[in-house]
């Protein structure tokens, strides 16, 4: 590897190249291209099938391209590759856990399959949440599931952490609590992705936008780029420069630039099949 590219992989924590997924007919990712920066606290945002939980679990490498390429951390994942296990966190949105054990046997049981586990930020996560050590897993409330999954994911201590819709059945305490374990974790961690609908709530925990629709990637960048482009009345989407009416008064926050650039891919996705069926 010359040094051009060792400092290109140091910059690069996600590297995702004409990244495709099939699921039968079904195309999940289509030509998906982006370089995620490392030091990055991604927001992953799109609509409902947009591709979102296949591309954290490309990069987790619980699911395997049907083409293109993708390297995380200069690597291709691979879970039969002990690096990657221990380097990549990902929290499901479904929580699998073991029914049977206890909260407290849940912890132990993370503790001997990751080797950096942190035992005492772990601890302290039950504590934060007020979960019981004793109470069996099948035993807890929906949000009580999702808070032992986030701790779980949060002290496996790696470099990359994917937590998919982390708080969608929280309440609101639960879900203060939770950004403030996600930040205390952040600085531990070379990058940290979060898919979530709640752009208010992604606003306070990432810098970095990657918005998908249609299986790939809409619109990618710093916060403030973005919005600084978006104000100054010109944004480049597909190669072209599409230019937003930021005068209409509201604060043009991320929350709007998200669903103008979500309402301007549905009018060319019309636009297209419009003009696919008078051809």
């Amino acid at each position: 590897m010359t040094g051009d590219q060792d400092l290109e992989h140091k910059q690069t924590a996600v590297s995702a190249r004409a990244l495709c997924k099939r699921y039968g007919k079904q195309l999940a990712l289509n030509e998906l291209n982006i370089s995620i920066p490392s030091g990055s606290s991604v927001a992953l945002v799109g609509s409902n099938g947009a591709g979102k939980t296949t591309f954290l679990k490309c990069i987790a490498g619980l699911v395997h391209p049907t083409s293109g390429s993708i390297s995380v951390l200069g690597r291709t994942p691979d879970l039969d590759e002990p690096h990657h296990t221990a380097q990549v966190s990902y929290l499901d949105q479904r929580h699998p856990m073991y029914g049977f054990l206890s909260v407290s046997d849940t912890l132990k049981f993370g503790a001997e399959l990751n080797p950096n586990w942190n035992g005492p930020e772990a601890e302290r996560g039950l504590d934060v949440f007020q979960l019981a050590p004793r109470k069996k897993v099948k035993d807890l409330s929906g949000g009580q599931h999702a808070q032992l999954a986030l701790v779980l994911a949060l002290n496996k201590s790696s470099q990359v952490l994917l937590l998919d819709e982390p708080m969608a059945s929280l309440d609101p305490l639960a879900r203060t609590l939770s950004k403030q374990l996600i930040d205390t974790s952040r600085s531990q961690t070379s990058l940290l992705i979060v898919s979530s609908h709640i752009i208010s709530e992604l606003e306070e925990m990432c810098d970095y936008l990657v918005l998908l629709s249609g299986g790939r990637v809409a619109l990618a960048g710093w916060f403030e780029d973005l919005l600084d482009s978006w104000r100054s009345g010109a944004l480049q989407l597909d190669g072209s420069r599409v230019n937003f009416d930021s005068s209409s008064g509201g604060n043009h926050g991320l929350d709007e630039l998200v669903n103008e650039v979500l309402l301007f891919e549905r009018s060319s996705l019309l636009s297209r099949a419009n003009g696919s069926a008078q051809s």
